[in-house]
């Protein structure tokens, strides 16, 4: 009786190995973890707030370099944004000392981020000049450090405001433009004569972006003409050519809202990019593009708006992809964003035609699950390439890639890194897809892989131990042959 017992006992030990009981309780114990940290949360949140000590608080006995440091640090992620209710306006309300602290560090006042969309601002009874003189002191604060300025959301119809508004940008402009580093503003065709008339040297701008819906017959905006160190500029709604700069030293550009044919043509006068970005406009992507040729190009992203569709447009028959128009053999990275169904053969001729040398390429869509149609030989054609990304894949997708690493031994054979966030499916369901994956992957550990990051959506404490292990068994196998695996949630792996 008593062997009986022991052997049913044995039995269920041995349902898991002793690997997999080790991975079962350290997910059961971080869930537990995650699990009394809320609760311990919620619970602080129910108790009285005590009053301060009379003393005072230890961040007053911390020497002024350091809390200047965290000044930094809280300005970087509040953007700089020129309101009472961020940094570094804020920390000019608290106390004297960091008054004083932050008035003094020049690094705080070097971006200016001005939104007159933001909540709460009443155009129609904003005092400009009070405005200019508050930034004049902001950007005087900034001392003999280069500026960061951005100007949006001016108002958008020809009055009274609207030429005070041009007046703050001009005097603004005419004031600080020589110490501006990197200028972004959103501008309407009403303001492009008046910034016409000023003389401004803008003898420091490296970086300039232009936001408009620029008309035909509008004039140019001429003040970049002669900016001798502009190396990127960056263009939304308005065409190249209605925003002269000296374009044989830009390095970097890109162009949203423009039609397909302006993209192209971009590439055809910046000989010297080696950065891009391109969101053309669906509209005339169906009319038979020249191929255009750029032999320095080494970064990419072509992204592309799903919403540019009508609304009863079949996906599948969309209009082709602004890819299929170049060639690019310099291409080190390419990045296809936005395009709901891509068209595998597009990127398979892209390589035939270009040979590029390709070490990065990423597929991500941020709202639907993307899908590649026809096949993925193009992936064969990419012996160089080290990196791979796939944000919010669709389950056929994924399992075609699986296919394809497992028939295709030597697909891939540099590859390093693999990344994929799935958004499909939502924890505790693990999609069908990773189990597979993993053990197509457990034959590559000997050749380049480095890394394996898969993230779910949901919460960790979501994860049911029981389904998730027969799906990280492959990837401990990585693991233990030197790859860094990452399963799991955003911040947490399972592993």
């Amino acid at each position: 009786m008593g062997s009986g017992t022991e052997a049913d006992d044995e039995h269920d030990v041995g349902v898991l190995s002793m690997h997999d009981q080790t991975v079962y309780l350290n997910i059961i114990a971080t869930q537990l973890f995650l699990l009394q940290r809320e609760n311990s949360g919620l619970r602080r949140k129910l108790l009285p707030v005590d009053d301060p000590p009379a003393r005072g608080f230890p961040i007053r006995s911390l020497p002024a370099e350091i809390v200047a440091e965290v000044f930094k640090h809280c300005a970087d992620g509040d953007h700089n944004r020129a309101s009472p209710r961020s940094c570094p306006l804020l920390l000019l309300r608290v106390c004297r000392l960091w008054r004083d602290i932050a008035s003094s560090t020049p690094a705080l006042w070097s971006t200016f981020n001005y939104d007159l969309g933001y909540p709460g601002q009443n155009v129609a009874s904003m005092d400009w000049d009070a405005l200019f003189r508050a930034t004049d002191s902001w950007l005087s604060r900034a001392g003999s450090r280069t500026l960061d300025v951005s100007i949006t959301e001016l108002p958008r119809w020809p009055s009274e405001n609207d030429t005070a508004a041009q007046q703050f940008i001009l005097r603004t402009l005419q004031q600080h433009g020589p110490r501006i580093a990197r200028l972004h503003l959103q501008l309407y065709h009403s303001d492009f004569q008046l910034l016409n008339g000023i003389e401004v040297e803008f003898s420091q701008l490296e970086e300039l972006g232009v936001s408009s819906e620029v008309e035909f017959g509008d004039p140019t905006l001429q003040i970049f003409a002669h900016a001798k160190r502009l190396r990127k500029v960056h263009l939304e709604d308005i065409d190249l050519p209605d925003v002269p700069f000296p374009r044989h030293q830009v390095q970097e550009f890109s162009s949203e809202g423009c039609m397909a044919a302006e993209c192209l043509y971009s590439l055809q006068v910046l000989p010297n990019l080696t950065t891009c970005l391109l969101q053309p406009f669906l509209d005339d992507l169906g009319r038979n593009f020249v191929v255009t040729t750029h032999t320095r190009l080494r970064r990419l992203t072509l992204a592309e708006n799903d919403d540019d569709l009508l609304p009863d447009a079949d996906p599948q028959l969309r209009p082709t992809h602004i890819l299929e128009f170049l060639t690019l053999p310099a291409l080190e990275s390419l990045e296809i964003r936005g395009t709901e169904i891509f068209d595998g053969n597009i990127l398979r001729a892209f390589l035939e035609r270009s040979s590029p040398p390709l070490q990065r390429l990423a597929f991500v869509h941020e709202y639907r699950a993307m899908q590649i149609s026809g096949s993925l030989d193009a992936l064969l054609l990419l012996s160089k390439l080290e990196q791979l990304e796939f944000e919010r894949p669709s389950s056929p997708l994924m399992m075609k890639f699986c296919v394809m690493l497992m028939v295709h031994k030597s697909c891939l054979p540099r590859l390093k890194d693999l990344m994929i966030s799935d958004r499909e499916d939502k924890l505790p369901d693990v999609p069908s897809w990773v189990e597979r994956l993993g053990r197509s992957l457990v034959d590559r550990a000997s050749l380049c892989l480095e890394s394996v990051r898969i993230v779910l959506r949901g919460r960790f404490t979501d994860i049911g131990a029981d389904e998730i292990l027969p799906a990280l068994e492959p990837f401990g196998s990585l693991k233990r042959c030197g790859v860094k695996v990452h399963i799991g949630t955003r911040d947490i792996s399972a592993l």
